[in-house]
């Protein structure tokens, strides 16, 4: 059951499911997450082997605080910010900050150490996490991630546009469900991607639990302003697994063999006709591939 953490960075919204007295699994979501986005077999997959899982509301999402004080970067700038544009607007926030984010409720929790899972720009926060707390990241899988290198693809117009979309306040719920659906279905598996009518149901369900396009333009402009960590990644030293989709539309194959590659290490599998969503039919073979990595022993 979900409750709310305070921190010395903000209130956070948080669910921990399985034993209290083992250093938790923490998963970071994407842009668009919130903490029930993770697949529900999860949970049980990890305490069957004696790890709980600590999941959470980014800054900016969900339940969690929401920063709108800050300025809000518009759907137009964003693009040319991706575009290699320089950015009209002063660093609102950082992955780097949001690396800390994750930290502090930890900390808040009583949790000296934990495992980490980042998928998506999850992935490039648990980088900078692991950078920044070498002491408290014990070993990190990277989902369908990326090192943020300018030189690696970038992906297709139509899948940034619909998320561009995502990043707009709509008119009326009715839209704001299609708006999140389009980017869903650009990025499911063309062989594992659910039904329309369960796209339909998880995009619905997010608005109502909480709608905060706004959050979500922040965290892009984040991601697309952060100093990337990739010349650092050489320095990391806790396991490390690269899970890369072989179907992903938004971080093709070149970004998991790069990332693999800057990581002392780390290990790259592939999940033939994986999209970029983590999908009930390929549920529980992520959990097999994190579960074996969180066996492995620090170098």
């Amino acid at each position: 059951m979900a409750t709310t953490v305070q921190t010395e960075r903000g209130r956070f919204c948080y669910a921990w499911h399985g034993p209290r007295d083992r250093p938790p699994i923490v998963a970071i979501g994407g842009l668009t997450d919130q903490l029930d986005h993770w697949p529900e077999a999860w949970a049980p997959a990890f305490a069957a082997q004696g790890h709980p899982l600590l999941v959470f509301d980014a800054r900016d999402t969900g339940l969690s605080d929401h920063l709108d004080h800050l300025s809000l970067p518009s759907a137009k700038e964003l693009a040319l910010i991706a575009l290699g544009l320089p950015s009209k607007h002063k660093a609102l926030y950082t992955v780097g900050d949001m690396a800390e984010d994750v930290r502090a409720i930890t900390h808040s929790l009583g949790v000296p150490s934990f495992h980490v899972i980042g998928y998506s720009m999850g992935g490039q926060v648990a980088q900078a996490l692991a950078l920044a707390h070498p002491q408290a990241v014990l070993s990190k899988t990277l989902l369908f991630s990326t090192s943020g290198v300018e030189s690696l693809p970038l992906p297709p117009p139509s899948l940034f546009a619909a998320l561009l979309g995502c990043c707009s306040r709509a008119a009326d719920e009715a839209r704001a469900v299609g708006d999140l659906l389009k980017l869903l279905r650009l990025t499911r598996s063309p062989v594992f991607g659910q039904p329309e009518n369960e796209l339909e149901q998880a995009a619905q369900a997010s608005v109502r639990r909480a709608y905060r396009p706004e959050g979500v333009a922040r965290h892009l402009h984040a991601v697309l302003t952060s100093e990337p960590v990739a010349p650092r990644l050489g320095a990391i030293g806790c396991p490390t697994l690269v899970l890369q989709g072989g179907a992903d539309p938004f971080f093709s194959a070149a970004h998991g063999a790069d990332l693999a590659r800057r990581i002392p290490g780390a290990r790259l599998e592939s999940i033939p006709d994986a999209g970029h969503a983590l999908e009930p039919a390929i549920a529980q073979a992520l959990a097999d591939a994190v579960l074996r990595n969180v066996s492995l022993k620090p170098r």
